[in-house]
């Protein structure tokens, strides 16, 4: 196994993917073609949890795939405003997909999965890596080099618009969040501030939002989340995947009864942390296995 961690740019010291790649053996099917999976974790824009990087790595890399980590502009390293994140992501899938050979990719198996914030970044791209405009951000005229072949969304922010109406109706919006200093209420306007514009306004908010442009061409989607995420709420799950149903878009959706927001694998090792395992939540990993296997064959 290889793992080492490349810049995305040259000029961006801060954003960069880590990858976690097979090498050929003898022994095993010397030139064998992995699947690859990009992981975008999650963390509201403002940076990237690390529960949701190198264990989720280590899972999809068992798994066969070879795996990149994606550590896009965060207001931690860089400049958070979208479209930037998600220019960062398409120029990770051009760039692997023009290394698909040196790397034993199979370039019509790549999927991309998200957490919460990197979720919505996976939505993006699910659902704009068609557009002139994209390509043309990353220096490419072949859309093609952009789509990703299967999606993964986990707990995550699909319309800005949703999110705040279900803000304004939560009664324990106005409370201290456990991890910050600040209230929910406060933490989701900081938030919003460093993804859509200090001075964003209903027009910004949707344009942010992958919901409004599903379309015939978003690739087969998995998404799961749980009844009790309070943070980004499940609703907008719903939304999403009855959206794709009626394009006839293939889709998987799993709504799980327990659980607060962030489970990451839903395992001890994956957080360290007991109030974040949750063995129903962790169910996700095989279903989500099986749905890539639906996509991809044996692997």
């Amino acid at each position: 196994m290889k793992v080492f961690t490349t810049l995305l740019y040259d000029n961006k010291p801060n954003v960069s993917y880590t990858s976690y790649l097979h090498e050929g053996s003898e022994e095993i099917d010397k030139d064998r073609q992995f699947p690859a999976m990009i992981i975008c974790g999650g963390g509201a824009y403002l940076g990237i949890s690390d529960r949701e990087k190198e264990p989720v790595a280590l899972h999809y890399l068992q798994a066969g795939f070879q795996v990149f980590v994606l550590d896009y502009q965060t207001e931690a390293t860089g400049n958070a405003q979208y479209p930037n994140p998600l220019l960062d992501l398409a120029m990770l899938m051009k760039q692997i997909r023009l290394q698909g050979e040196t790397w034993q990719i199979d370039n019509d198996k790549i999927a991309i999965i998200g957490f919460s914030a990197g979720a919505n970044l996976c939505a993006q791209l699910a659902t704009h890596w068609h557009n002139r405009w994209l390509a043309e951000g990353v220096g490419t005229g072949d859309n093609q080099l952009l789509k990703p072949n299967a999606v993964i969304l986990a707990y995550p922010l699909l319309d800005f618009i949703v999110q705040e109406k279900y803000a304004n109706l939560d009664p324990r919006i106005d409370l201290s969040l456990s991890y910050t200093d600040t209230t929910k209420r406060d933490f989701m306007h900081h938030a919003n501030k460093v993804f859509l514009g200090k001075e964003y306004t209903e027009n910004r908010m949707k344009e942010a939002s992958p919901y409004y442009f599903l379309s015939g061409k978003t690739p087969p989607t998995f998404l799961w989340t749980t009844a009790q995420d309070d943070l980004v709420y499940p609703q907008q799950c719903l939304r999403y995947a009855n959206k794709m149903m009626e394009l006839g878009v293939p889709v998987e959706l799993h709504l799980f009864e327990e659980g607060q927001h962030g489970l990451s694998l839903g395992t001890y090792q994956a957080s360290g942390d007991p109030t974040l395992q949750n063995a129903d939540v962790a169910q996700w990993q095989n279903l989500a296995l099986r749905f890539l296997h639906r996509r991809f064959g044996e692997f």
